[in-house]
């Protein structure tokens, strides 16, 4: 049983832009670029960047995925493999998450590469069969978070 204390005063407020990218003729599990550009609140001036891959029926299936970051990102970068649990729906995904003091521009196969390099050659992508394309969901966000750890861990 456990017990949150956490109060709406204990929150903060947080925006951010958030804009998704697709490649074109993916060989393989399609990933989804994420970026989200943080206006207000913990992360404000903060860039994440994410590299998702979703839809994988085991968790075995998804470590094989490479997701690796460039080498000057490889001691912030946050790289997991999870169970997504949602109502309609249970699946296991791969992720690796960038956080960057900049916005970088997203619009070729090689702005990819910089960010995720071994990503990019060992799934056969190049920029001359591939491209990135925006996809709709160029959306502002605005949520509570809280920020801290919680007295023993749990409760």
């Amino acid at each position: 049983d456990y017990h949150f204390n956490i109060k709406p005063e204990d929150m903060v407020e947080e925006g951010y832009h958030r804009y998704s990218y697709s490649i074109s003729k993916f060989p393989g599990k399609m990933p989804t670029i994420r970026l989200r550009d943080f206006s207000r609140g913990h992360r404000a001036g903060i860039t994440t960047v994410d590299l998702k891959f979703r839809n994988g029926d085991t968790m075995a299936e998804m470590f094989d995925i490479i997701g690796t970051p460039a080498e000057q990102y490889l001691d912030t970068a946050v790289q997991k493999v999870e169970q997504d649990v949602h109502a309609c729906d249970v699946r296991w995904s791969r992720g690796t998450r960038l956080f960057l003091d900049y916005s970088p521009a997203i619009e070729t196969v090689d702005d990819v590469a910089l960010l995720f390099p071994e990503f990019i050659k060992d799934s056969g992508v190049n920029k001359e069969k591939n491209s990135i394309k925006k996809q709709s969901m160029d959306v502002h966000y605005w949520q509570s978070s809280y920020r801290g750890s919680l007295e023993d861990g749990m409760n």
